[in-house]
């Protein structure tokens, strides 16, 4: 979740949300869903900065292929919010960096600090106020490029880097594309964090997820009413303490099988059995506050 202050922006959407009660609107209507900005649409969604916020018209299908393509030639990180009553997705993703304090507040146990994606709070806050009661449904999306597979196993798990053996190296290779896929330890905190915050007042979005995108597929996390009470106060030790929890819970699934060690990474065998383990690592993150999923 982003850093937010009272800036101009933050205070013009304040005034554009506080609005909707005298039923005004100073941005873009979408199927009845006021997107507070004027987009500019694309035909795909965009990595890239713009002097206008972006978007696309499409379903969630749509999106996720986008970002499939994105992320085997993107540098880094980048996000969107996808507004299913309105079957659109805005660019939201502001600024990709290590959060070594923030992993600290958690209490995470990746003390190098995770690589996160910031996504401007101050507009997704102003959607969700503007269009209380109206917007049922809102999940805030961020793309792991495969390039960032290195840092994502030396800082979730540690690299065996010095193997040398073809087999080592497969395996070494195959939990790289298992982590970069997965939401990091960072990702699910946040993940938790944000969800509880929008199901609370004056937000009261009933159904509020995150997720992340890799060329593999994708991973949703949302809270169950359960997780929505028990994480309201928002209380970080207590959010970081279930995510070490779900985290460890998956750990045994990130290797490869001695019986597979010697297949080509591309092959159909170990295709169909990453394909099993991320709806594996799905099934134990699974609790009783918090539901994940993944989408092939």
């Amino acid at each position: 979740m982003g850093y937010r202050t009272l800036t101009r922006r933050r205070f013009l959407y304040w005034l554009t949300a506080a609005s909707a009660g005298l039923g005004l609107s100073y941005g873009e209507d979408e199927k009845g869903i006021d997107l507070i900005e004027d987009i500019e649409w694309k035909p795909h969604l965009e990595v890239r900065k713009a002097s206008k916020r972006t978007g696309i018209k499409g379903s969630e299908k749509d999106g996720i292929e986008d970002m499939k393509t994105l992320s085997l030639i993107a540098d880094e990180e980048a996000g969107w919010i996808y507004l299913k009553d309105a079957n659109v997705w805005i660019k939201t993703g502001v600024n990709a960096s290590f959060k070594k304090s923030l992993a600290k507040d958690y209490g995470l146990t990746d003390t190098k600090g995770g690589f996160g994606l910031d996504h401007d709070m101050n507009y997704i806050d102003a959607v969700l106020l503007k269009n209380r009661g109206v917007l049922k449904s809102i999940t805030v999306w961020h793309m792991h490029p495969k390039k960032t597979e290195d840092i994502c196993v030396s800082h979730e798990t540690g690299s065996d880097s010095n193997k040398s053996t073809k087999a080592e190296s497969n395996s070494i290779r195959f939990k790289k594309s298992l982590v970069c896929a997965m939401p990091s330890q960072l990702d699910i905190a946040q993940g938790i964090r944000t969800t509880a915050w929008a199901s609370t007042p004056p937000y009261d979005c009933p159904d509020y997820s995150e997720a992340v995108c890799s060329p593999y597929g994708a991973f949703r996390l949302s809270l169950t009413a359960a997780g929505k009470s028990e994480f309201c106060s928002l209380n970080p030790k207590k959010i970081g303490a279930h995510t070490l929890n779900m985290w460890k819970s998956v750990e045994g699934l990130l290797r490869l099988p001695d019986s597979l060690e010697a297949e080509d990474l591309d092959s159909t065998k170990i295709t169909e059995y990453r394909l099993k383990t991320f709806r594996e690592i799905a099934s134990k993150l699974s609790t009783e506050y918090a539901k994940a999923e993944f989408i092939e």
